[in-house]
């Protein structure tokens, strides 16, 4: 059971008011403040720089971290327990360029329609993160690194990253843009806290690329993504499967920046301490007979 001082505290840091982290746990204001000095005391510190700001101390950040811990540790508790006596399906969290990659790639079509079978949800990777940590998720899949020292991982597949134009627009008659081209253009990159996008940054630094274009969006959908490209004749950055798909439809094609190909791995991630061994072991089968039929390796 998790000390309820804990939680007044992180409470506390979520609202910054004393008044309103009464109203929400629904306790007394005194005793809001009974609970942070109560700690200070057990502790022999000082939680907060400043009262007003609610700025922290050292002390008081070490604390922190280990009371998300604690409250994720208590959450993963209570719902691996309320799981434990009914055959609930698995919760399984995706990010929104891994869900599309699944659903477009030839491969893993198979192995997509298994994971629909699950309560599925489409989440960025810290969301993901926070709720396999307290249990709330069973299952991650994911284009970003993550703790291996809290998650567990199969790796799925290892997919291109390519670029896609319009169609018919300012590079229509052209399969390879220059870097120079690339900085004339309106550039799209995925959601700036996805993998795919650190990946996408990433290969452009190792190629020594400089992006030195004014008009830069971000988009956190595949789809939406295709749309702007083709409205603003612009440049995007997309999975090669999901690219392969959407340009089908006419509107998009994919094109190449020269010596500029990075590759990004995606994991189904879970919780090291949880107990999934039944699942995990016909997923993992599953997933590999797929990929033996179509003489592929995971990664």
């Amino acid at each position: 059971m998790i000390d309820n001082r804990l939680i007044t505290f992180l409470t506390l840091l979520e609202e910054k008011n004393y008044t309103k982290t009464a109203n929400k746990l629904y306790i007394s204001q005194p005793a809001v403040t009974h609970h942070i000095k109560s700690l200070e005391n057990e502790y022999n510190i000082s939680l907060f720089d400043d009262s007003k700001s609610f700025k922290l101390t050292n002390a008081g950040s070490i604390l922190y971290e280990h009371a998300l811990r604690i409250k994720e540790g208590n959450e993963l508790l209570l719902n691996t327990l309320a799981n434990a006596s009914t055959k609930t399906i698995q919760k399984i969290s995706i990010t929104p360029f891994s869900f599309y990659l699944l659903k477009t790639n030839s491969i893993l079509k198979e192995f997509y329609n298994i994971l629909l079978e699950n309560n599925i949800s489409i989440n960025k990777s810290n969301d993901i993160f926070t709720d396999i940590s307290s249990g709330r998720v069973d299952f991650g899949i994911i284009d970003n690194s993550f703790d291996s020292t809290i998650f567990d991982s199969i790796p799925i597949i290892s997919e291109k990253i390519c670029l896609i134009a319009k169609s018919e627009g300012i590079y229509k008659n052209k399969d390879r843009i220059t870097r120079e081209q690339l900085n004339q253009s309106t550039i799209i990159y995925p959601d700036s806290l996805s993998g795919i996008y650190h990946t996408v940054i990433q290969g452009l630094k190792n190629k020594n690329i400089k992006i030195k274009s004014h008009h830069i969006m971000y988009s956190n959908s595949a789809i939406i993504m295709a749309d702007m490209v083709n409205k603003l004749d612009g440049i995007g950055f997309m999975y090669y499967s999901t690219a392969k798909e959407l340009a089908k439809e006419g509107n998009i094609k994919i094109i190449e920046l020269l010596n500029y190909s990075p590759i990004q791995t995606i994991y189904l991630i879970y919780n090291k301490i949880s107990s999934h061994n039944d699942y995990l072991i016909n997923l993992n089968y599953n997933l590999e007979e797929i990929l033996r039929k179509n003489d592929k390796d995971i990664i």
